[in-house]
């Protein structure tokens, strides 16, 4: 399409992982991300911590939906684009987990 035209030189393709397993998977997102931050000082300015990629992996494999709402530690800003990022891929073990036993899940809510 169009738009794929315009904006595939721009992002990386999250489909191109799809049989990546999930830590493998976390780690090409995270790598990704960084690369979009701003860049100053020598350095990325948002970087995901090891405890940052952990807490996305308990996300995704938890039994039950997870819901988070403190404020500060870096869940919008890291966690929540790396969380949407992995919904819209076409990443198998990321979809059976988030699918926790049911079918595959097609509505991400995020209040």
């Amino acid at each position: 399409t169009h738009y794929d035209d315009i904006f595939e030189h721009q992002f990386f393709d999250l489909n191109q992982h799809e049989q990546l397993p999930l830590a493998d998977f976390i780690e090409v997102l995270c790598d990704n991300f960084t690369h979009y931050q701003r860049f100053a000082e020598g350095a990325y300015q948002i970087v995901p911590t090891e405890k940052q990629k952990r807490f996305l992996r308990y996300i995704i494999c938890a039994k039950e939906c997870f819901h988070f709402s403190e404020v500060g530690s870096g869940k919008t800003k890291v966690i929540l684009p790396l969380l949407c990022q992995a919904f819209l891929s076409n990443n198998t073990e990321t979809h059976q987990h988030l699918a926790r036993g049911g079918q595959r899940k097609h509505v991400l809510v995020v209040l």
